[in-house]
């Protein structure tokens, strides 16, 4: 059983058959680098963190609230995975952007054209469909 994947109501049979195929694509990806395990972090979303030159995640006290939240801004829409050995030796995390497509199953696909499809790209980083970085 793959860690991270969303359990659903029985009613939702629709919706768990969907899961079950877009959460197949982190596992593939995981496979092409000789790896065995994929923990889903972050599900689904469109925003990212913003980091300082030493890659520490910026932060900032919301006066709202009073709490401390990250910095984030806008990025396509992405799952964050961690991938590994196994579970106890997760050794990456990264992004695996994804693009909706009416003619797609589910309507949703993994990014096939990065350099037109993606729209938020960091100065001096490449349009690619995922990308990854060791887990310090």
């Amino acid at each position: 059983m793959w860690p991270g994947i969303p359990k659903f109501r029985s009613e939702c049979g629709s919706y768990r058959t969907r899961a079950r195929r877009i959460l197949c694509w982190p596992q593939r990806e995981a496979a092409r680098l000789d790896l065995n395990a994929v923990v889903i972090r972050t599900g689904l979303h469109n925003k990212k963190n913003q980091h300082a030159l030493d890659g520490t995640v910026l932060t900032y006290e919301d006066t709202r609230t009073g709490y401390t939240k990250n910095d984030v801004a806008n990025a396509d829409w992405h799952f964050t995975v961690y991938m590994g050995y196994d579970e106890e030796n997760l050794i990456i995390q990264g992004h695996i952007y994804v693009a909706f497509d009416s003619k797609a199953p589910y309507g949703l696909r993994i990014m096939t054209n990065p350099s037109v499809e993606r729209k938020h790209v960091d100065p001096g980083k490449g349009h690619v469909a995922s990308e990854f970085w060791t887990v310090v």
